[in-house]
């Protein structure tokens, strides 16, 4: 078999890690709040500076993989987080995540003598025909910390997609050189 057909093969190992990652990610999303954002946005930095040290010094492959997570994870935490001007149209991410989270928040009407905390900002006041005024509430993550947390749990992915991209490339490199020179190899020789 050869070496960068073993990319397309999943271990358990790696299931197990993808369904944490999507359980994390899901209730990450869901809950987003500033807390959940600078978690994330801490772990993504630690993982880009650790793919950058194991790209520094680990082997030949272990290398290529790690320099991709980190070269790729790190532009896309700085398209994300960067300050830019006003005329910056933003990610096609930031777009899917602002909808997404506009999905979540739902509007909710609060019993009449409600007295407390209100779980969320004021949108409208209601007056039913012969009754109390009634505070209508959205309820849910603010877009602002939900498009914090998909930007992290994002750069993470695509720092993933372009290292396992980097490794194949690289297998695929290192197969080829090794055939030596021949008829479907010309080039190399």
């Amino acid at each position: 078999m050869k070496p960068y057909i073993r990319v397309l093969r999943f271990s358990l190992k790696g299931l197990l890690s993808a369904v944490l990652f999507v359980a994390v990610a899901v209730a990450a999303f869901r809950f987003a709040s500033p807390l959940w954002a600078s978690m994330l946005f801490g772990i993504e930095l630690c993982v880009v500076c650790a793919a950058a040290l194991t790209a520094m010094f680990a082997r030949a492959d272990r290398r290529v993989f790690a320099a991709g997570l980190a070269v790729a994870g790190a532009l896309y935490l700085l398209a994300a987080f960067a300050p830019v001007s006003e005329s910056y149209p933003g990610l096609p991410t930031s777009h899917l995540l602002g909808y997404l989270s506009e999905q979540l928040q739902k509007e909710v009407s609060l019993p009449p003598g409600f007295s407390g905390d209100l779980p969320g900002p004021v949108i409208r006041y209601d007056r039913p025909p012969g009754a109390a005024i009634i505070p209508v509430v959205l309820v849910g993550p603010s877009r602002h910390d939900a498009v914090a947390v998909g930007h992290s749990l994002f750069a993470f992915l695509f720092g993933l997609v372009a290292a396992t991209m980097a490794r194949w490339l690289w297998l695929r490199r290192s197969d080829s050189l090794s055939a030596g020179p021949g008829p479907g190899n010309a080039h190399l020789g």
